[in-house]
């Protein structure tokens, strides 16, 4: 079982400019092979800038009871893999997050590996990172996490750039699980009826709250007691949906998960038995 330094960094981006037309659905992880069960599978290696994936002794991945995972060094070089994927403009939160750890044959304490994150947005990088040996205990993982929401609907590129110094002590670093975490925000329709008549309800008043108040949405229904709610945040906790009309008023309470659709009816001046 892997143990844990977790290091939390949220990126300073700028703003998206651009807009898109589909608008998919995301609530996964998109990464490719970020576990390396299969391999070099989407990813790109270089060893002093050359393409050495599957043809390395120094770049492998390795196997034991922990499962697979990506070692780097040990050549006395420069090795870095990468790869380049798209955020969903849809997906409006995104973490990238990954584990780490040296484990030296002999420590070496100039070794280092630097993590680089670019994109179109961002004028050099959006974030770096540069985890020097020694910074950690060896053979213990670490967990590094980025907040890259703002960089939706864009192409990234993930890199570990490793650095041996090449004092003949070598030192190794394994990568594992990395992983971007995609989510779009849900929708929640609905038609408002009164329970009596069956009747639609025009005009009402809709309100959509989380569970400190604020309000995440707002609206009335249409000409057919309709409304749309879009944006909407998904969680654990449930959101209160409030719809009135003039002296009635209902609270609705519904769970809501990411990148998901709700269509309800909604009924008002229902008694309470």
């Amino acid at each position: 079982m892997k143990k844990l330094l977790i290091i939390s960094l949220f990126c300073a981006l700028g703003a998206l400019v651009g807009g898109a037309t589909a608008q998919a659905s995301y609530n996964k992880n998109i990464m490719v092979n970020g576990d390396f069960e299969a391999g070099f599978t989407g990813w790109y290696c270089t060893i002093n800038g050359s393409p050495v994936c599957n043809q390395s002794e120094f770049i492998t991945v390795d196997d034991n009871e922990e499962g697979y995972y990506l070692t780097l060094g040990g050549a006395n070089s420069r090795e870095t893999v990468s790869q380049e994927i798209d955020i969903p403009y849809s997906a409006y939160e995104n973490n990238l997050n990954f584990m780490l750890r040296f484990t030296p044959a002999t420590e070496s304490a100039n070794d280092y590996v630097t993590f680089k994150l670019t994109a179109a947005d961002c004028k050099d990088s959006c974030a770096e990172r540069r985890i020097q040996f020694g910074s950690a205990k060896y053979d213990e993982w670490q967990y590094y996490e980025y907040d890259v929401s703002k960089l939706r609907g864009q192409r990234i590129r993930i890199e570990f750039d490793y650095h041996e110094n090449g004092d003949g002590q070598h030192s190794w670093v394994n990568i594992d699980d990395v992983v971007l975490k995609t989510k779009s925000r849900s929708t929640i329709k609905g038609t408002v009826k009164n329970y009596y008549t069956g009747k639609i309800v025009k005009r009402a008043k809709v309100k959509i709250k989380n569970t400190k108040g604020k309000i995440l949405w707002s609206g009335k229904t249409n000409l057919k007691g309709k409304f749309k709610a879009t944006k909407i945040k998904g969680g654990a906790k449930k959101k209160r949906i409030i719809v009135s009309k003039g002296d009635y008023k209902k609270v609705f309470k519904k769970r809501i998960k990411w990148g998901k659709t709700y269509t309800n009816k909604y009924w008002i001046n229902r008694p309470v038995f």
